[in-house]
């Protein structure tokens, strides 16, 4: 076999991140296949797989909302980055697929001329491309972004954030799902008018979290 039919047989990995070529060998990969991120950008995200409580509702953060997370965050939908949506959650696909198996997965709902802007709806994306189907049953009207206002303007999101299918069965399981958790105000109303559907459980899956006990601690 010749030199240039080894390496076509070989398969040859680009992190996505770093763009620099890794072989897969973590047990995530084991698990889930190609990942598209190496082992050092996957240390550099920092997983903590923290399970919280919000409102007496059972939650899971992949990631604290550190300032790598923040800033492939923005290069992803600040800068329409589309390439990175897997990234994310890529290496614990198979894992979370199963962990929320038989879930009804809505995503938190973002501006939409942020969406037509970028092309795409983050939220939405970073979930799909991992395997989630997702039932849009909440909307944000208006143009109201949490990032321009301080925490006791957040609150105003009540008024911009409505209920658009309720026609999800009731006693279902449903899994409220978002990029980020910082203030809650968004997710308090999101869980408020999903109660209103009569689930059987609701869980809470966000990719990175502020994690304000751990900085009190310190």
């Amino acid at each position: 076999m010749t030199k240039l039919s080894l390496l076509l047989k070989e398969q040859t990995h680009i992190c996505k991140v770093c763009f620099k070529t890794y072989e897969e060998k973590s047990l995530h990969s084991l698990l889930n296949g190609y990942t598209c991120i190496c082992d050092k950008c996957i240390k550099r995200y920092n997983p903590i797989f923290k399970e919280f409580t919000f409102e007496s509702l059972h939650g899971l953060a992949i990631y604290e909302y550190i300032d790598y997370i923040k800033e492939k965050l923005f290069q992803f939908k600040g800068c329409f980055d589309y390439e990175l949506c897997n990234t994310f959650l890529g290496p614990y696909k198979n894992e979370l697929l199963f962990r929320y198996h038989g879930y009804i997965v809505v995503p938190i709902p973002s501006n939409k001329d942020d969406d037509l802007k970028r092309g795409f709806n983050h939220v939405e994306t970073i979930f799909q491309s991992v395997g989630f189907k997702l039932t849009k049953a909440l909307e944000k009207k208006g143009d109201f972004k949490q990032a321009l206002h301080g925490s006791k303007e957040r609150r105003e999101i009540s008024k911009h954030l409505f209920l658009i299918n309720n026609k999800i069965r009731s006693n279902a399981k449903i899994l409220l799902v978002d990029d980020v958790i910082t203030t809650g105000a968004t997710m308090h109303k999101a869980i408020e008018l999903i109660k209103t559907l009569k689930p059987n459980k609701i869980e809470i899956l966000i990719m990175s979290k502020t994690m304000l006990e751990i900085r009190k601690k310190k």
